[in-house]
């Protein structure tokens, strides 16, 4: 899982089977009416469902170095902004929304950090709010996000809670883990399950 320090390599990889360290971290849930699935990194309402429908359709023409990279510039290209509602017991957010982040770890794509609070053992979810973000903010922006920084911007808003719910006007879609779905009412919140994780060795 990206975002938790590992000290595991293909040099190492069997020793750590055979003498793992292992650690117990939060498992997130997203829940659709009576459907519910579980995630371990970052559930994405939006622009990020979008890119991964189109990465799906590009990687056997492009291969996979390139197809995230093109699959993202060709959605912000194509991609329609809608009303998107983020609430839960802290706070309302309702705006035209490119794409909001539910990330229980802060990385995900070709190794964006959207969210460097994120922790996936504080048992907390961490957002991040993409409201009218368009690709020059994205191309001016992308080193920081690379590098873990927060972006200072008014279309961009940072939070933490433990469960939210997300609404739209009409349906969008949505990715958790690369798993895409479709709807308009989610339910995305930490569960009472732990994921172990080997993330090194005890023994080298």
């Amino acid at each position: 899982m990206r975002g938790i320090n590992s000290i595991i390599n293909f040099d190492n990889f069997i020793n750590c089977i055979h003498h793992s360290d292992i650690v117990e971290i939060d498992l997130p849930f997203v829940q659709q009416e009576n459907s519910i699935r579980y995630f371990v990194n970052i559930c994405d309402i939006g622009f990020g469902g979008k890119v991964v429908r189109k990465l799906n359709q590009n990687r056997k023409r492009f291969g996979p170095r390139f197809s995230y990279a093109i699959s993202t510039v060709q959605t912000f290209l194509t991609y329609r902004k809608k009303t998107i509602s983020l609430s839960s017991e802290n706070l309302e957010i309702r705006r035209k929304s490119l794409m909001i982040g539910i990330c229980n770890g802060p990385m995900f794509g070709d190794g964006l950090i959207i969210q460097p609070d994120a922790n996936a053992q504080d048992s907390l979810l961490h957002f991040a709010f993409f409201s009218q973000v368009s690709l020059i903010d994205y191309l001016l922006n992308i080193r920081k996000l690379w590098r873990g920084f927060k972006i200072n911007h008014k279309e961009v808003i940072y939070g933490v809670d433990k469960r939210f719910i997300v609404t739209a006007d009409e349906e969008v879609f949505g990715e958790c883990d690369g798993e895409l779905f479709i709807g308009k009412y989610f339910t995305i919140g930490i569960s009472a399950y732990k994921f172990p994780l080997i993330i090194g060795c005890l023994k080298n």
